[in-house]
């Protein structure tokens, strides 16, 4: 963690390089240290070895401990050859799982991507967009839960369930643009919304019936989502680059705090994508 938020440990592997540097000239002017770093050297080297051996030849049996350290290193392989073979040469999204995308592409040689929304974080898929990349066509989106009752891709860590969809849609790409009269929540926990839909490229929301388009908002504090809210509201390809305004009621919990909401699409029964800037309320 840092002052401004979570921190990833690999942003920070470049001061090692320093602290290296620091270590190096305390050891240069006390001796005593010195002489326990040299005879404790053999041993660490050995240790280092034997962890080097293991991520090469999987040697260490499976336990309660081991196993979530094991799984990373070995198990990738084996998941991702099952999931192939289910998936065929279907695109494999993955939710809310930039690892997981990743260890499939390395593996299967097959391009993949993880499909972000309020419940994860945002990621260099995020940036990227690479899931507009699959819409209005068939893929397998992989995920934690079991949506359709479907046995899993039997892994060492967890099972990996998956579904099957066809023409499908997402809407990252279009950004939502959000006038809050946020005085009104001083009196009220209610206020009002007016949308606008903006995307530089063109957008069907009836290409697949099957998978409708609502707004969705967000009130979140800090990482932690305190209410998802559907806005009946069907949305259409007449909304976007126009002037027509989306009008709409947000309402904030009871209880005043330093909310923060968001404003997304949520397309189907799939999680809604990150689409508008947070707006700062109370």
């Amino acid at each position: 963690m840092s002052i401004k938020g979570e921190v990833q440990g690999h942003w920070i592997l470049v001061t090692l390089i320093s602290m290296f540097y620091i270590v190096y000239k305390y050891l240069e002017q006390n001796i005593k240290t010195q002489n326990f770093v040299l005879k404790t050297f053999p041993y660490f080297l050995a240790l280092i070895l034997l962890v080097r051996a293991e991520m090469m030849f999987n040697f260490v049996p499976y336990t309660k401990l081991t196993t979530p350290i094991i799984s990373e290193l070995h198990d990738s392989k084996n998941w991702v050859k099952r999931l192939q073979k289910i998936a065929g040469n279907k695109p494999v999204a993955f939710s809310n799982s930039y690892q997981r995308a990743a260890k499939y592409q390395f593996y299967s040689g097959q391009k993949s991507c993880s499909i972000n929304d309020n419940y994860g974080r945002k990621n260099q898929y995020t940036i990227w967009q690479l899931d507009t990349m699959y819409r209005n066509k068939n893929i397998i989106i992989a995920f934690n839960g079991n949506w359709n009752n479907e046995p899993p891709v039997e892994s060492v860590k967890m099972p990996l369930y998956y579904l099957a969809i066809d023409n499908f849609q997402t809407f990252g790409d279009i950004k939502i643009i959000c006038e809050l009269q946020k005085q009104h929540f001083k009196n009220s926990r209610k206020a009002i919304a007016n949308i606008r839909l903006e995307s530089k490229i063109p957008i069907n929301f009836n290409a697949n019936p099957s998978m409708p388009s609502y707004l969705t908002y967000f009130v979140n504090v800090g990482q932690q989502i305190i209410s998802e809210c559907k806005v009946p509201i069907l949305l259409d390809n007449s909304m976007v680059n126009s002037n027509k305004m989306v009008q709409f009621e947000v309402v904030l919990p009871p209880k005043k705090d330093n909310y923060k909401i968001l404003f997304c699409i949520k397309t189907g029964n799939f999680a809604a994508t990150y689409s508008s800037n947070p707006i700062k309320v109370e």
